[in-house]
């Protein structure tokens, strides 16, 4: 099931709490980043790790902020150890897994300022 952004920004935190990783995963940029403050604080750290880099680029600076720092540590620093998936011999991807590459660099300079503040 896919829901629309304003379904997303309807539910209740424990609702959103209770997505599982493949979904986040599924979520697009502008449902990401209508998530509400209250909303991203309830995700555990598994779930922010299954964001593409896009999707933690689409991320706002009040979202940024609304990161606890069992979060912030939880967001990837560097490329997954994952088996090559075969399309681009030798770039070490997962398909998917590939996708979550750097999140920590994914994000702009003022998400990143909104980090340090």
């Amino acid at each position: 099931m896919r829901w629309t952004t304003a379904q997303i920004q309807a539910m209740e935190t424990t609702d959103v709490a209770a997505f599982k990783t493949t979904q986040v995963a599924k979520l697009t940029t502008d449902q990401v980043a209508s998530l509400t403050t209250d909303q991203i604080g309830v995700l555990k750290t598994a779930q922010l790790a299954a964001l593409t880099t896009d999707q933690v680029a689409a991320l706002t600076t009040d979202q940024v902020v609304a990161l606890t720092s069992v979060q912030v540590a939880g967001l990837t620093t560097k490329g997954s150890e994952c088996a090559d998936d075969g399309t681009n011999p030798g770039d070490g991807d997962g398909g998917h897994c590939g996708a979550q590459d750097a999140q920590v660099a994914a994000l702009t300079t003022d998400q990143g300022a909104a980090l340090t503040t």
